[in-house]
């Protein structure tokens, strides 16, 4: 009987045994298989994330070449229109000088002739002057002869003709 006895507690711990290893086997099973399903929840989520980093990251980039592009294409106009600028400021500047330059030849030319003019008015003047002195002495030499005859008439006649010539002078 005790050996009977022995072999009942023998077999009921080798039961028991085995159901604590079905249990433990189908309670790691259990726990296995939830957490299995998280995490393969969670590599979808991730999975998911990274698609949608990657496409932001994608859109980002053809932003980045776009305004990269468009930068490249201002700084270009940009340079052409320094370029214009420059070309337009040498080109007034040299219009400038060239309108400066006539300006000046014109107002040299200017001050030679009325320089001439007033040489030649002063030279005339001396000419006047000396064709005047020698009328006045004529004069005095006819009124001297005409005076011993007494004839006024010549005398209007003469200062009547250095009157016009004056004009004529002068004018």
């Amino acid at each position: 009987m005790k050996s009977r006895h022995l072999e009942m507690v023998q077999e009921l711990e080798e039961n028991l045994q085995l159901t604590v290893q079905e249990n433990q086997e189908w309670t790691e099973q259990r726990i296995k298989s939830h957490y299995q399903s998280k995490f393969n929840s969670l590599r979808r989520i991730l999975h998911l994330y990274q698609e949608k980093i990657k496409k932001r990251n994608e859109e980002w980039e053809m932003k980045i070449e776009a305004l990269t592009a468009r930068n490249k294409q201002l700084i270009k106009e940009q340079e052409a229109e320094a370029r214009r600028s420059k070309e337009e400021a040498q080109r007034w500047q040299k219009e400038k000088t060239e309108l400066l330059e006539l300006c000046s030849n014109r107002l040299d030319l200017l001050h030679s002739q009325q320089t001439s003019t007033v040489q030649e008015l002063q030279m005339t003047r001396q000419e006047v002057s000396r064709v005047q002195e020698m009328l006045i002495l004529s004069a005095q030499v006819a009124t001297e002869e005409v005076g011993s005859t007494g004839n006024q008439q010549s005398e209007q006649v003469y200062t009547a003709i250095v009157y016009k010539h004056d004009c004529n002078i002068s004018h």
